[in-house]
C-alpha cells in the first residue's frame, strides 16, 4: 500500500477498531470478522464474528456513508457473505485464497470508483 501513498491504520480488536473509525473515517476498512472484543480479552468463538458488529456499526452512522468495508475472513461460507452483504460490504475475500495483489487490486478498484 506504500508504493500507492495510501496510509493504513491497525486495531487489533472491537474497542480500538471503532474509536479509529469513529475518529478518523477512513475511506475503506478491511475487515476480519475474528477479533478479540477489547485489549486483553479472548478471541471471539466463530459462533459469533464480532466484525459483524463492526460492519452493523459503521452502516448505522451517516457519517461513514462513503466508507466501504471490504470483509477479508478465513470464514468462508454463504451465509457469512450473505450477511456481509446485506449489511453493505463492498467485498468478501477469504485469506487463504488470496493473494496480496488482489487485495491491493479490490482496494484500488473501490478508489478509482469514487
Amino acid at each position: 500500500f506504500a508504493a500507492r501513498k495510501y496510509i493504513v491504520l491497525s486495531a487489533f480488536n472491537k474497542q480500538s477498531a471503532m474509536h479509529l473509525i469513529e475518529t478518523q473515517h477512513p475511506r475503506i476498512i478491511l475487515l476480519d470478522l475474528i477479533i478479540p472484543i477489547g485489549p486483553g480479552e479472548a478471541m471471539i468463538t466463530y459462533d459469533h464474528p464480532v466484525g459483524f458488529d463492526i460492519l452493523e456499526w459503521v452502516r448505522h452512522h451517516r457519517e461513514l456513508v462513503e466508507t466501504s468495508v471490504i470483509v477479508v475472513s478465513n470464514l468462508d461460507s454463504a451465509e457469512n457473505r450473505r450477511r456481509a452483504q446485506e449489511l453493505g460490504a463492498a467485498g468478501y475475500l477469504v485469506k487463504a485464497d488470496i493473494e496480496p495483489h488482489e487485495l491491493v487490486r479490490q482496494v484500488d478498484s473501490i478508489i478509482a470508483a469514487r
